[in-house]
C-alpha cells in the first residue's frame, strides 16, 4: 500500500476516535449496511449466471 492511502487510512481513524460514542455506533452501523447491500448484489448476480 502507497504512503498516501496509508495516511488517509490513518487519519479517517483518528477522527473516527475522535468522534462520541453514539456517532461511532452510527458509522459502524452505515459500514454494516453498505455490506449487507454488496453481499445481496453479489448474491443476487452469481444466482443469475
Amino acid at each position: 500500500m502507497d504512503n498516501l492511502k496509508e495516511k488517509i487510512i490513518e487519519s479517517s481513524i483518528d477522527d473516527y476516535k475522535k468522534l462520541s460514542k453514539d456517532k461511532q455506533m452510527f458509522v459502524l452501523g452505515y459500514m454494516q449496511g453498505v455490506l449487507c447491500n454488496h453481499s445481496d448484489k453479489k448474491q443476487l448476480q452469481e444466482a443469475a449466471v
